[in-house]
């Protein structure tokens, strides 16, 4: 019995503590709040949804009034808008990037050049310092050992060869063939195919045409030199016969092609300044025998 009148003590304790919660005060402030769920206010209640319900569907809505295949339909249409959009953006990056790919490349390539040529102007200059050094070296001990002939210094003195260096003398030495002929020993004879020309270094040689002396070779004087400029077609046109004992130099023209323009040069010079002096003596002749001949008439 205890513990029943327990049970219903506390069952209209919860009650007495319900009403409490739920009963609200009347003041005006309160207005709000002030919520009748009783039966007959139900129908209240519902006329007050409808017409906030009804305030909600005046104003537009986008979702509410479009059709969902439109709605899908302009979704798909603005997605393929930007991937559109997206492309161009991606195609003009590939562009921009290909331009400066382009142009990095042509600067590379450029320095690439650029260091090639320096590396091949580098290897030429090589190329020529040592070529040029080895060429230097060459003539000075060709030029040493052409002074430790004796025809070296006969060469020197003689006229025909004093605008040579010693290194192109020596050249001379390398190139030319030494040779000697006894008194009336014949050296060219007339009708002979042209080979090489020659230079007298000692004695004295007459220069003969049909059985008649026209001229004198002497020291320093070339012969020979017209027919060697002709070359193949060349043929000798007078006799040439020492004499005196006399010593000079052939000059064959497979030796020559191997010596240098310098020497070649000197040579064609020294052979037009010899033939200058020929004419001026042939003149002097020409002078002397009219002067003769108008005395005795």
């Amino acid at each position: 019995m205890g513990n029943q009148t327990d049970l219903n003590t506390t069952d209209e304790s919860r009650s007495r503590n319900a009403e409490d919660v739920i009963s609200l005060p009347d003041d005006g402030a309160n207005d709000v709040c002030d919520l009748d769920f009783t039966p007959d206010n139900t129908d209240s209640i519902d006329e007050s949804m409808d017409s906030l319900m009804g305030d909600v569907d005046e104003r537009p809505s986008l979702l509410r009034d479009e059709p969902v295949e439109q709605a899908v339909e302009r979704a798909r249409i603005k997605a393929e808008q930007e991937v559109i959009h997206a492309h161009a953006v991606i195609s003009d990056l590939k562009l921009e990037m290909e331009r400066r790919s382009h142009e990095l490349a042509s600067e590379k390539i450029k320095q690439m050049e650029q260091e090639m040529n320096l590396t091949i102007s580098m290897m030429v200059e090589h190329a020529l310092t040592q070529n040029e050094q080895e060429r230097l070296s060459k003539q000075k001990e060709m030029v040493e050992s052409a002074r430790l002939s004796p025809m070296y210094e006969a060469l020197r003195e003689l006229a025909f060869f004093k605008g040579f260096l010693d290194e192109e003398l020596a050249e001379v030495l390398h190139v030319g063939i030494w040779h000697e002929k006894q008194k009336d020993e014949i050296i060219l004879r007339e009708g002979d195919h042209a080979g090489p020309f020659f230079v007298m270094l000692n004695g004295v040689a007459n220069v003969i045409k049909r059985n008649r002396l026209i001229g004198q070779i002497r020291s320093g004087e070339s012969f020979g030199e017209f027919a060697y400029i002709m070359g193949e077609q060349g043929i000798r046109h007078n006799d040439v016969v020492a004499k005196t004992q006399v010593e000079f130099m052939e000059f064959a023209t497979e030796r020559l092609d191997n010596a240098s323009l310098e020497v070649r040069y000197k040579l064609a010079a020294a052979f037009a300044e010899c033939q200058t002096r020929r004419l001026l003596r042939a003149d002097e002749l020409i002078v002397q025998l009219l002067a003769d001949k108008y005395k005795r008439e």
